[in-house]
């Protein structure tokens, strides 16, 4: 075991030491700042940690206002939190965490004949769409993580997924956001009309505060105008910095969203004393991460949901002649347009070489195309005049085209089956999301992966690419070990380089991820003249900084820290500041730490944990076994915990279904560290009584309740004697035990039915036991 330089404890320690209790009493949601609690917030799906002061569970919007209210007065900082599933660190903070999924998950009202439904910020993804199916309707972003992550995150975040490069990012499904500000204002944020002569037409119900927002982005829109349009960036989606660029833009009525979603464009004209326009206040707070306001509530546009699919994947021997195919492919509008690199492939090729079969030597890179449509006819019609398009006239080699879904399936396994490969590698070198999520013009996706390779070679760094080549945004990992002081000092000059490079070539460091805690420091040198437009953004919604202030806008108000001293390894999980400290108990055996610190927390585990997905609290995770377990190893969280029973009813929330052992990405083994900490509970503090002496010797047991098994029986079925052994035992009176009989041998076991060659290479004895 190591020691860290500094006191691990101090990296724990609540910074705001306020009288919680007073908030606790005054509202109907939990509120939590035991150690515990505040553990199970301090990470994310991103590979940087943060602990909180105070963990807020709200039951309503009123709870929300009354927190706000709490924060204000005691200059407390809050930040938003739907599933923890963001990769930059945008749902940690120091302050007040408000986890909107446990209570405030609802969708309030759908109406698809309109066009339109309500949600609360904490409502999953996919049970909103499950919702919306019955309709034949749908949302469309569709992030990764859309079965467990919520719908309030996604539009702070603007997020994307495969089908954004048809249909846009979740700015463009925004009608209205009801919003409470940090002043305790709450106020609607909508499109507004702007009138010729630059004045605004408000709704008859707009609120004092409303209007003084939308005047107040107006003048900033207007007054900034030509370099809000020359400084945008050219990739088709971003979720960087404030969208300013998207603020001031025509008229869309006309457009037909259902089709095909065109780009948004600034229009410096609108306002001008001839040309009217729209002030598109909610795609303004899109992508803001929880730092301009509080998302209460979401009305949002749906769409129908086209019954047939079909799709292609398509061979290219360069990266140039990749994405001239993306090119000609965008004028098709596709619903989905992904890019998987040589060397992505090969790793699935590795586990299952399979995989490999029938891609040729020569190929460099791939794109998998979907169309989707009400008529099958409209696809595949699609699918071959794609194929005539791109290999019949180059650029591409080859295509292999997928009319049905089982051909769709198999033209999406790779991409599939090499990303959990990536993640289950073993050792401190892993891929890690840091340059992740950059997003250039397609068409200058050559010079960037170039560029890219260049730079991780430079410095060490292997990384696999693959994401949304339609729209230029690639997901790339480079495999680094957050612990060696070496690797970080490699990624901090990496970014930098990277981010220069999309800075060259007019994208955006961000495609859908965020910023977070983790690119905020470089939005400055990044954006350039426009930053101190995000300054004066943060200074009209959030003038105290207290909202979310590790992001976007950093330095001032409650944000403890400046952009000058921060970088992209900054509150890392694993960093400068982690060591691995001795408990003295066979939690300190090295195989059981590395599965402890294999946890990257993405949360898939809400979605397959019998007991979260009826609990809805963060401790019903498997995460939060492997967090809690890594604090104690970690000395952030007090070995005698151990030996806490509020610390093991958390661990025993594990109910060794082994889920994790199939569906979890990185595979971590949550029931086994689980029997690790029974392990060293029992050792230490003795077995816990009489139930766990019972049922820690089933073979006794067994043996006892058979040779008395007519009594046993009658006892055990009579409620009176279980109420009467509740009180010696523990053993709830509810719980119906197993009938017990009488020995018997096998000599009533049928013989197994199995064919003679079979049989002849079985052992003399085989004995089954259905349904085990």
């Amino acid at each position: 075991m190591t020691s860290a330089s500094a006191d691990p404890k101090a990296y724990s320690e609540p910074k705001y030491k306020v009288d919680f209790g007073r908030l606790r009493r005054n509202i109907k949601g939990a509120v939590k700042t035991d150690q515990i609690s505040r553990a199970l917030y301090a990470s994310s799906a991103s590979i940087v940690e943060v602990w909180p002061s105070c963990v807020v569970e709200p039951m309503d919007a009123d709870d929300v206002v009354k927190t706000m209210q709490f924060a204000r007065e005691h200059q407390v900082p809050v930040t938003c939190r739907g599933a923890g599933s963001g990769v930059a660190g945008q749902s940690l903070g120091q302050g007040i965490i408000l986890d909107f999924a446990v209570h405030m998950n609802r969708i309030v009202e759908t109406q698809p004949s309109k066009g339109w439904a309500r949600v609360q910020p904490g409502v999953v993804k996919d049970d909103f769409d499950a919702e919306l199916g019955s309709f034949g309707m749908f949302w469309p972003p569709d992030p990764s993580s859309s079965p467990w992550c919520t719908v309030g995150a996604m539009v702070s975040n603007n997020s994307g997924g495969a089908k954004s490069i048809r249909w846009g990012t979740s700015k463009d499904y925004l009608l209205e956001l009801d919003v409470l500000l940090a002043d305790g204002e709450r106020v609607k944020l909508r499109p507004l009309e702007v009138l010729p002569g630059g004045r605004l037409r408000f709704p008859q119900d707009a609120s004092a505060a409303e209007i003084k927002l939308a005047n107040a982005a107006l003048k900033l829109a207007r007054d900034n105008a030509e370099l809000i349009k020359k400084e945008r960036p050219e990739s088709t989606r971003s979720s960087s910095g404030y969208n300013v660029f998207e603020l001031l833009h025509d008229f869309d009525d006309s457009q037909d969203i259902q089709a095909y979603y065109p780009r948004t464009e600034f229009d410096p004209k609108v306002g001008g004393d001839e040309k009217g326009g729209i002030l598109d206040m909610p795609r303004l707070f899109s992508g803001s991460e929880g730092t301009l306001g509080i998302l209460l509530e979401a009305k949002l546009r749906v769409l129908r949901l086209p019954k047939k699919q079909a799709g292609l994947t398509l061979h290219f021997d360069s990266n140039e002649a990749m994405a001239e195919g993306v090119v000609k492919l965008l004028e098709t509008r596709p619903t989905k347009l992904e890019v998987l690199d040589r060397s992505f492939i090969d790793v699935a090729a590795k586990s299952d070489p399979k995989l490999a079969e029938g891609i040729p030597d020569s190929l460099q890179s791939m794109l998998i195309v979907e169309y989707w449509a009400d008529d099958e006819r409209v696809t595949r019609a699609s699918v071959d005049a794609a194929l005539k398009t791109l290999v019949d006239n180059g650029p591409a080699f080859g295509g292999v085209p997928a009319y049905d879904a089982k051909e769709l399936e198999n033209a999406w396994t790779v991409r599939k089956v090499a990303s959990p490969i990536l993640s289950r590698v073993k050792g401190d070198i892993k891929p890690t999301r840091w340059i992740e999520d950059c997003a250039v013009p397609p068409w200058k996706l050559p010079q960037f992966i170039a560029g890219f390779k260049k730079i991780c070679e430079a410095h060490g760094f292997t990384a696999h690419l693959f994401g949304h080549g339609g729209e230029g945004n690639l997901h790339t990992n480079p495999f680094a070990n957050c612990k060696s002081a070496d690797d970080r000092a490699r990624m901090r000059k990496a970014a930098e380089e990277v981010f220069a490079l999309v800075k060259k070539l007019k994208g955006t460091i961000s495609g859908e991820h965020g910023d977070g805690l983790m690119r905020t420091p470089y939005l400055r040198e990044v954006y350039g003249d426009v930053y101190p437009l995000f300054e004066q953004v943060k200074e009209l919604f959030d003038p105290r900084g207290l909202l979310n202030p590790l992001c976007k806008v950093s330095g001032t108000g409650a944000s403890p820290v400046s952009d000058s001293t921060r970088s992209i390894t900054s509150f890392l999980r694993v960093g400068e500041d982690y060591a691995r400290h001795g408990t003295g108990t066979v939690l300190d055996r090295p195989e059981v730490l590395e599965e402890i610190e294999k946890c990257h927390g993405c949360g898939k585990c809400r979605t397959y944990c019998p007991l979260m997905r009826v609990g809805k609290e963060e401790k019903y995770s498997a995460r939060a076994k492997a967090n809690l377990l890594r604090g104690v190893v970690a000395g952030r969280i007090d070995a005698d915990l151990l030996l806490d029973a509020e610390f093991k009813s958390n661990i025993d929330l594990c109910i060794a279904c082994e889920q994790c052992l199939v569906e979890c990405p990185t595979q971590v083994d949550i029931p086994g560290i689980s029997m690790v900490f029974r392990e060293q509970f029992v050792d230490r503090k003795g077995k816990g009584g009489v139930v766990a002496d019972m049922l820690g010797k089933p073979d006794k047991m067994g043996k006892v309740g058979q040779g008395m098994a007519g009594v046993t029986n009658v006892l055990l079925k009579n409620r009176f004697l279980r109420g009467m052994a509740q009180s010696v035992t523990g053993l709830d009176e509810r719980r119906k035990l197993p009938v017990y009989k009488k020995p018997q041998g096998v000599k009533h076991l049928k013989p197994l039915d199995v064919p003679a060659d079979v049989r002849a290479k079985l052992p003399e004895e085989v004995v089954v036991f259905p349904g085990c």
